[in-house]
C-alpha cells in the first residue's frame, strides 16, 4: 500500500504540473536517479516505499532437473527354475509377478516314466551333465574375459561399465549352473509321482512358462526369478549434463534414493548419454524391471543466497539492488545458478556481505524506468 500511495503521489504531482500553465512547464519532478544510474532516496521516500534490506550470505541451493530412466535387473540377481526330468506340467502354483521364497513350489511336473526305465534316466542324466559341463566351460571363459577387462580398465583402455558387464555375465552363468546342478540332484531322487519345481531364491517371478499340459525337456527353463536385491536404472540425459550430487526416483510408493554407478561415456542417439544408477536392495522392492520412471537429478549449487523477491527482470536480464551507502541503491546485473521456492543462488554479479534490497525492488526498478524515460524526453527537448 505504501508503494501504491507513493506512485499516486507522483502521478498527482505530474498532473498538477501539466495544468499549471506555460510557466509551470519549466518545473521538473525531482529526479531520484543520479548520473551513475543509482536510485537515491531520502528517509521519508524510503519509508514510503517500505524498503527492506538484508546482508548477502553464501550457501548451497538444490537445483532439480527432471530426467527419465528405465529400471533394469542386474544379471547376477537373476535365478532360473528348470525341469529336472522329461515331464508334463500340471497347473502352476504361482502367477507372473508373485513374490516367492526360496524352496517354494512354483509348479508340479509329472515325469514321463512309464516305459522309460533306467535307460531313460541315464539319457536324461547325460543330457543334464552335458549342459552342466558346457556351463562350467562358459563360466571359465567369462571369468577370463572379466579378468582381461579388469586389466584394460587399470590401463584406462576400457571403462568401469565394461568391467561391471563382464562380471555380471559371469555371475549370471553361475546362477544358471546352480539351477542345472539342482535339476541333476532332483533327477536322481525322482519317482513316478509329481515333482515340485521349487524357487531357487527369494524374489519375484518375472518370467513364467507354465501352461498346463506343456511338455518340458530336462534342463528346459520353467521360470525366471529376480532375486531380492539392488536394481539398476539407466538414465538418459543430455550429453553435456553434469552429474548430480544425488538422485531421487519417483517410485510408485514415494521417492526413492539412488546413487550414480557409472557415468555414460558414449552418446546414444542425438546429443544424449546414458548414466547408470544403483538402487539399494532395501529400497528396490517397489520397482519393476523394464518400467520407465521419472528421476530428479539433484545438484547442490554454491552461490550467494538471496530471496526470490530480491531479483527483478530488466529486459532479458536478472537484477538486484545493492545499498552502497545510506539511501543509495545501485542496480547489479546477476547470474542465477539455481532457483528454489523461496531463494535463488547468485553465482555472478554480487559479493558476499553486500546489502541487498529484499522488499521493494520492483519500486526501485520503476524509478529507474522513470529516470530513463525522463532522460530520453530531455534529449528530445530543443
Amino acid at each position: 500500500m505504501k508503494t501504491l500511495r507513493f506512485s499516486v503521489f507522483v502521478l498527482i504531482l505530474c498532473g498538477c504540473m501539466r495544468t499549471g500553465g506555460e510557466e509551470d512547464e519549466t518545473l521538473e519532478i525531482p529526479s531520484r536517479v543520479d548520473s551513475q544510474g543509482r536510485v537515491v532516496l531520502d528517509a521519508s521516500e524510503r519509508e514510503t516505499l517500505d524498503l527492506e534490506t538484508a546482508v548477502v550470505r553464501s550457501g548451497r541451493l538444490e537445483a532439480l532437473h527432471l530426467r527419465f530412466g528405465r529400471v533394469l535387473a542386474r544379471p547376477e540377481e537373476t535365478s532360473f527354475v528348470v525341469a529336472p526330468v522329461l515331464g508334463r506340467l500340471e497347473a502352476p502354483l504361482v502367477a507372473l509377478g508373485d513374490r516367492v521364497a526360496r524352496g517354494q513350489p512354483l509348479a508340479l511336473l509329472h515325469p514321463l516314466l512309464d516305459t522309460a526305465s533306467q535307460a531313460t534316466f541315464e539319457v536324461q542324466n547325460d543330457e543334464l551333465a552335458g549342459k552342466i559341463a558346457a556351463s562350467k566351460v562358459r563360466i571359465d571363459a567369462l571369468k577370463a574375459e572379466a579378468k582381461r577387462v579388469e586389466t584394460l580398465v587399470a590401463s584406462e583402455l576400457a571403462i568401469g561399465a565394461d568391467e561391471a558387464r563382464a562380471n555380471a555375465e559371469a555371475e549370471a552363468e553361475e546362477a544358471r549352473l546352480d539351477s542345472l546342478e539342482r535339476a541333476a540332484e532332483t533327477l536322481t531322487s525322482s519317482t513316478s509321482e509329481s515333482v515340485p519345481l521349487e524357487a531357487t531364491a527369494d524374489g519375484v517371478v518375472v518370467e513364467l512358462d507354465a501352461e498346463p499340459g506343456k511338455l518340458l525337456a530336462p534342463g528346459e527353463t520353467l521360470a525366471r526369478l529376480l532375486r531380492t536385491g539392488p536394481l539398476w536404472i539407466d538414465l538418459t540425459v543430455p550429453l553435456d549434463d553434469p552429474i548430480g550430487s544425488s538422485y531421487r526416483i519417483h517410485g510408485p510408493t514415494g521417492p526413492i534414493r539412488a546413487s550414480l554407478l557409472v557415468r555414460g561415456a558414449l552418446a546414444q542417439g542425438v546429443g544424449t548419454r546414458t548414466d547408470r544408477l544403483l538402487v539399494p536392495s532395501e529400497a528396490a522392492h517397489p520397482l519393476l524391471p523394464d518400467s520407465v520412471l521419472a528421476v530428479d537429478v539433484v545438484r547442490d549449487v554454491p552461490g550467494l543466497l538471496v530471496p526470490t523477491d530480491a531479483v527483478v527482470r530488466r529486459g532479458a536480464q536478472d537484477w538486484v539492488f545493492v545499498e552502497v551507502s545510506a539511501g543509495v541503491f545501485q542496480p547489479h546485473e546477476v547470474e542465477i545458478g539455481a532457483r528454489g521456492a523461496t531463494e535463488v543462488a547468485v553465482v555472478e554479479g554480487l559479493s558476499e556481505g553486500a546489502t541487498v534490497v529484499v522488499r521493494g525492488a520492483m519500486a526501485l526498478l520503476s524509478e529507474l524506468a522513470l529516470g530513463s524515460a525522463r532522460a530520453r524526453h530531455g534529449d528530445q527537448t530543443p
